[in-house]
């Protein structure tokens, strides 16, 4: 069978041509596909299964090229382009978020609800749609599925409004396919000897200040870059002097404005980097959306990997890290959503429904304890 080859190891792969034609519909130059170590029969079997599917989407690519390629035939509806109303959009959809959301969520739909689906017309079905979205398990690199979920949600996000508009005809397709079955990665809290493994290995001493504000805060670390001498503010509590955070810059509007107590553990370490003043984080970078975390995060990851660490844990798993601790220890979840700034999914919490005191606070955070850690950290 023309296109069907067999490695050394026994692993059959089929290749297949994109036609010159309609590879910019497609996007991309050949179809390939592992079809595993299996015999030839069931080789066989399985090429002729992706060969018909790989021929549907030449002939939905070739579709499309016809829409684009006849605009001068009056009496044919030939839809839209695709991209024609997207200022629009974005002026009356996005406008609310940050500038990077809205970037990301313009960059997906370019480069992929865009490039496969340039005109929105009625040859467009459910089963096209569907095509596209499993062309993803076809590439040689498959993105992850919530990466894969963002560009579907963003395409069904948009054609809902052009059809809410009257831009384009119902129905929205990309609102009713099936996402491929495939094992979210979740992000996974780090174990006291990580916390210890990975602090001890810190060379950068910005780097080392960042780890413990996330360890014993349980702060995004965006929003421990963003803080300032002026967000740190005295309070006291059992007689002593401690300091409290005013998280100013969220990513949550339930994180938004909220008070982080202060450990007692990084309580020097905090009063230190309020005196030099300015960012209590001293990183000189920002990237074009004014996020300072980002080359300092970048630094993370590279001492993360080097020590051995997957993509599973990361510096949000600090955030992790102190969710589990409070779990563990019978912390009432307000009072943790009232700490790490999550939405609470019920109003049935009763006296703390509207916030829990500060005292209260500092005597939930204070309980967040790391074997080993404080004798290195003294």
């Amino acid at each position: 069978m023309k296109g069907l080859s067999v490695s050394k190891t026994g692993v059959y792969k089929l290749r297949k041509g994109v036609p010159p034609d309609v590879r910019h519909i497609i996007g991309q130059r050949e179809f390939k596909v592992s079809l595993g170590k299996v015999s030839r029969p069931e080789a066989d079997a399985k090429a002729l299964s992706y060969l018909s599917d790989w021929e549907h989407k030449i002939l939905d690519a070739r579709e499309q090229v016809k829409f684009i390629a006849a605009p001068e035939r009056p009496r044919r509806t030939i839809g839209i382009a695709v991209d024609a109303h997207l200022e629009e959009y974005k002026q009356a959809q996005l406008a609310h978020l940050k500038e990077r959301s809205i970037a990301d969520h313009v960059r997906s739909l370019e480069n992929h609800m865009f490039k496969r689906f340039p005109v929105i017309h009625n040859r467009i079905t459910q089963r096209v749609v569907q095509g596209w979205v499993d062309s993803y398990q076809e590439l040689e690199h498959p993105p992850a599925s919530r990466t894969l979920e963002k560009y579907v949600n963003c395409a069904s996000k948009y054609m809902s409004w052009l059809i809410r508009k009257g831009y384009a005809p119902p129905p929205n397709y990309f609102s009713e396919v099936e996402m491929p079955l495939t094992r979210r990665m979740k992000r996974q809290p780090f174990s006291d000897d990580e916390i210890l493994l990975i602090y001890r290995n810190i060379e950068d001493e910005e780097l080392s200040n960042l780890f413990l504000l996330g360890a014993y805060t349980g702060c995004r670390i965006e929003e421990l870059c963003q803080l300032t001498a002026e967000d740190v503010l005295p309070y006291e509590h059992e007689g002593k002097e401690r300091v409290f955070f005013i998280i100013r810059n969220a990513k949550t509007a339930a994180g938004q404005g909220r008070t982080v107590p202060v450990h007692l553990q990084i309580h020097a370490l905090v009063l230190r980097l309020q005196e030099r003043g300015g960012y209590l984080i001293h990183t000189p970078t920002t990237n074009k959306y004014k996020e300072r975390s980002s080359a300092i995060g970048k630094r993370f990851g590279r001492l993360k990997r080097e020590l051995g660490f997957g993509p599973e844990k990361v510096f949000h798993s600090l955030r992790k890290t102190v969710a589990t601790q409070f779990k563990n220890q019978g912390i009432p979840e307000p009072i943790a959503a009232d700490i790490l700034g999550h939405e609470l999914q019920t109003m049935s919490y009763g006296v703390y429904a509207g916030g829990a005191p500060l005292n209260v606070l500092f005597e939930t955070l204070d309980q967040i304890d790391y074997k080993d850690l404080e004798g290195a950290t003294s």
